[in-house]
């Protein structure tokens, strides 16, 4: 599970939050995550169905957490490091 704010963290998390439609360069972000050495945690949101050709790349590093409830994915925003929200639009 990941640690509240309040606790010091041994890595950065990452969040991305996906619809995983046509226009978010998903298989981007992950070939950029997959180059960056220092150790982290990119959480990708949104539907598991939807990511299904990209759960490939899922390993300690990168995790897809499905849909959140609305109180789970305000708590996963609040200890974020990093918020990435990426768009060829």
């Amino acid at each position: 599970s990941l640690d509240s704010p309040s606790q010091p963290r041994a890595r950065p998390i990452i969040v991305a939050p996906c619809s995983f439609c046509s226009d978010e360069p998903v298989a981007e972000l992950l070939e950029a995550a997959s180059e960056i050495t220092m150790d982290f945690c990119l959480v990708v949101t949104g539907s598991r169905k939807k990511a299904h050709q990209y759960l490939k790349f899922e390993s300690d590093r990168v995790r897809f957490s499905d849909y959140l409830m609305r109180t789970q994915y305000d708590r996963l925003l609040s200890i974020a490091d990093l918020v990435v929200v990426l768009t060829t639009n």
